[in-house]
């Protein structure tokens, strides 16, 4: 699985921060840091920390479709994401939401045009 993308936002309707960056899953889990960031003033406020477990929630799907001597391969996992955030600052959070993986694996044969 390529590193995803993650962006968190904190809105107390005050004072709105947000930090994003990207998270190395491997196994089904990871972790990351970033900077937590004051949207009004720029300013890096706090450190923070966002953790990543994966459980698959269903099977793999596939489906292949056969052109010319191409072969596309594509699959679907679903997974139910358990993320949680902490900052250095003492503010913590946990979500669980769906997740879905897509790939794609394209085969072309020797020869063909």
């Amino acid at each position: 699985m390529k590193d995803p993308v993650f962006e968190v936002v904190i809105d107390d309707g005050v004072t709105p921060l947000k930090a994003s960056g990207t998270i190395q899953l491997r196994g089904g889990s990871g972790d990351a840091g970033a900077g937590l960031v004051d949207l009004t003033t720029e300013a890096v406020v706090a450190d923070l920390g966002i953790s990543v477990d994966l459980a698959r929630s269903g099977t793999r799907q596939t489906e292949s479709e056969f052109l010319d001597g191409v072969t596309s391969r594509m699959a679907r996992t679903s997974y139910l994401a358990s993320i949680t955030v902490v900052t250095d600052d003492g503010r913590t959070g946990t979500a669980e939401c769906p997740a879905v993986e897509y790939t794609e694996t394209i085969i072309i044969k020797p020869g063909s045009n």
